[in-house]
C-alpha cells in the first residue's frame, strides 16, 4: 500500500486535476490522504467531495490548527503515514498515469540490492505551464541538474535538486526523517538529506509529473541559460544567494555536516562538474 501525502493551500483552480490524475494511475494499491492549511477559497468543499465519491481513497485529517506553512503541514501529515511506501503530492501538478507503478517498480530494485535500508526513489518531470503547454521536456536538463551525482550526500548539501512531487520513500525512510529539524527549508529537501546520509537514493531516468510553472508558484523551476548569465544572476543576487547558503548550513549542522570549508569546497566541485 502507497500512501500519498498531500497538503493544500487556496488549490481550488488546480487540485481537481492533480487529484483526477492520481485517481487515474494503473497502480491502484493506494490511499490519498489530505491536509488543508487553512485555505479561504473552495479548497475544502472539493476535497470534501473526493471524500464523499471515494471515501475508500481520500481521506481528510481534521486537525484544528491554523495555517503553519507548507513544511510543518507535511510533516504532519508524515507522523500520520503508516503504509509500506509514502508518496508526497503537491496541489496543482499533473501525474502521468504510470508514476505509481514505475516508482514503485524501482523501489524494489533498489531494495533487493538495499534490505533494511532507508531508500528514496525519485524522478525527472515535464515543466507545464497553467495552460498545460510544455515549457521544457525534461526538468533536470531545464534546470541543469545531474541525478547521479545527486545520489551522493556531500553533493545533495549543496543542490537541493529532489523535486518532493516525484519522490516515493519506505518507511525505514520515513523514520529517518522523522523529526524535521527546526531549520528544515522545504520538507523534500529535508527528508531527501536524511535519507542520503543513512540510506540509498535511486531515479527514475525519465519525467512521472507534469510539472505546473504558474505566478503562484512557492518553489519553481529555474532555467539554466549557460554560464554566463548564470554568473550574472548571481552576482545581481548576491545577497540572496548568501542568505540562500546560510540558511541551508543551518539546516546542514542538525545532520552533523561539518565545517564551511567542507561546503564551500563540495559548492565548487558541483559547479565545476555541472556547469563548465
Amino acid at each position: 500500500m502507497v500512501d500519498i501525502l498531500l497538503s493544500t493551500y487556496q488549490s481550488e483552480k488546480y487540485i481537481e486535476d492533480q487529484i483526477n490524475s492520481i485517481l487515474n494511475q494503473t497502480y491502484t494499491e493506494w490511499k490519498l490522504i489530505v491536509r488543508d492549511d487553512g485555505s479561504l477559497d473552495g479548497t475544502v468543499q472539493i476535497i470534501n467531495k473526493y471524500k464523499s465519491n471515494y471515501p475508500d481513497r481520500v481521506f481528510i485529517l481534521n486537525d484544528n490548527i491554523d495555517n503553519i506553512g507548507t513544511v510543518k503541514s507535511f510533516e504532519y501529515l508524515l507522523n500520520s503515514a503508516n503504509s509500506e511506501y509514502i508518496m508526497f503530492c503537491d496541489h496543482d501538478d499533473i501525474w502521468l498515469p504510470d508514476k505509481i507503478a514505475t516508482s514503485i517498480l524501482k523501489m524494489r530494485e533498489v531494495e533487493n540490492s538495499n534490505p533494511d535500508f532507508p531508500i528514496l526513489i525519485h524522478s525527472d518531470l515535464t515543466v507545464i505551464d497553467g495552460r498545460e503547454d510544455t515549457i521544457h521536456s525534461s526538468f533536470w536538463c531545464f534546470s541543469n541538474l545531474n541525478p547521479k551525482l545527486l545520489t551522493e550526500f556531500n553533493y545533495l548539501c549543496v543542490c537541493n535538486g529532489i523535486t518532493g512531487c516525484t519522490m516515493l520513500i519506505n518507511k525505514k525512510a520515513r523514520e529517518v526523517s522523522l523529526p524535521f529539524s527546526k531549520e528544515a527549508r522545504m520538507h523534500d529537501a529535508w527528508i531527501a538529506l536524511c535519507v542520503s546520509k543513512y540510506g540509498k537514493i535511486g531515479y527514475v531516468d525519465r519525467p512521472t509529473v507534469l510539472y505546473r510553472q504558474h505566478e503562484f508558484n512557492q518553489i519553481g523551476a529555474k532555467e539554466y541559460k549557460g554560464l554566463i548569465d548564470y554568473a550574472q544572476v548571481k552576482l545581481l543576487n548576491i545577497k540572496q544567494v548568501v542568505e540562500q547558503n546560510r540558511l541551508q548550513l543551518q539546516m546542514l549542522h542538525d545532520l552533523e555536516y561539518g565545517s564551511v570549508l567542507k561546503y564551500v569546497w563540495y559548492k565548487i566541485s558541483y559547479f565545476i562538474r555541472t556547469r563548465l
